[in-house]
């Protein structure tokens, strides 16, 4: 693995959605301008984003089951007329 490889890994989620954490990018850009040697850092701070982003697609995939089950429910009102 060439020493710019997780950099450009990394750059393809630069833009991250509103409410993303930011906290690992200034990591990431300091192991970056360290050159090689730092392997075990960069997986370490690629499995903490990873528990991370399914820790919050876990929240919303909860958050989806939440709406898709009041969905009908308000259907069912609105064509009773209610």
């Amino acid at each position: 693995m060439s020493v710019r490889r997780p950099a450009r890994l990394l750059a393809g989620v630069a833009s991250r959605p509103l409410g993303s954490s930011v906290e690992p990018w200034p990591i990431s850009a300091q192991l970056v301008r360290e050159g090689s040697g730092n392997e075990a850092e960069w997986l370490q701070l690629l499995r903490e984003h990873q528990r991370r982003f399914t820790e919050q697609l876990t929240q919303q995939h909860n958050c989806l089951d939440l709406i898709t089950v009041k969905v009908p429910s308000y259907e069912q009102r609105r064509a009773a007329g209610r």
